[in-house]
């Protein structure tokens, strides 16, 4: 059981969604080489979408372009606002998101596209990715009196019903719009709501992931 509140945000994606543009010189060499080299699901109602697992697309990365992502590494962070390629973003997300599963790749074959932000003093490279799901393991992060105080707000708020048979189920599914609406509207203030408010930052908030909540009812 964790004790008390350390929980680092990056942690809570499983589930991404990502852009690579074949008029890209390192996007398109890692799309061949995931079509190539892994397995995928390609949803046949979507056009170039391919959907691979975090570790494929790691050992892929880190096989192929490992002397790529070392130079942008050892890059001054002035360099690196410039220089900057889809390597070095997917190598942060896969270094930082360690319960990460799965990566949606959405394959676009767009000319005009720029990940130059040209809105800033100094024009800097971004990368866009979408947050689909999250997965959060109350017991890890917070503490055992706290987890009984968000099981009690869940149990109050209808977020989980008990089931003679089974009990309550110890995984909670719930979209992340769904759940501020609750915390934020919940009738009579509750420790475990604000601690629940707390874990979803604004990235999460916009991207209105789906969230799996685990608990333990029976602590």
């Amino acid at each position: 059981m964790g004790e008390g509140v350390s929980y680092p945000f990056l942690d809570f994606p499983s589930i991404i969604d990502i852009t690579l543009y074949k008029n890209n010189y390192y996007d398109n060499l890692i799309i061949t080489k995931l079509k190539r080299n892994v397995m995928y699901e390609s949803p046949p109602e979507l056009n170039d979408v391919y959907v691979v697992s975090a570790e494929d697309l790691k050992n892929t990365l880190y096989t192929s372009f490992i002397k790529e992502i070392d130079a942008v590494r050892s890059l001054p962070l002035s360099d690196i606002q410039r220089r900057a390629t889809s390597l070095f973003f997917l190598d942060k997300i896969l270094s930082n998101y360690k319960y990460l599963r799965y990566v949606k790749i959405n394959v676009s074959n767009e000319e005009n596209y720029s990940r130059l932000n040209k809105n800033e003093k100094i024009p800097s490279i971004f990368f866009n990715y979408k947050i689909n799901m999250l997965s959060i393991n109350l017991t890890e992060i917070f503490s055992t009196s706290d987890v009984k105080e968000i099981n009690h707000f869940l149990i109050n708020s209808g977020i989980v019903v008990h089931d003679d048979f089974l009990g309550y189920d110890h995984r909670i599914y719930i979209r992340t719009s769904e759940m501020i609406s609750l915390l934020i509207n919940s009738p009579v203030k509750e420790k475990g709501a604000d601690l629940l408010l707390s874990i979803i930052d604004n990235k999460s908030e916009n991207d209105n992931p789906l969230i799996m909540l685990i608990t333990d009812f029976d602590i």
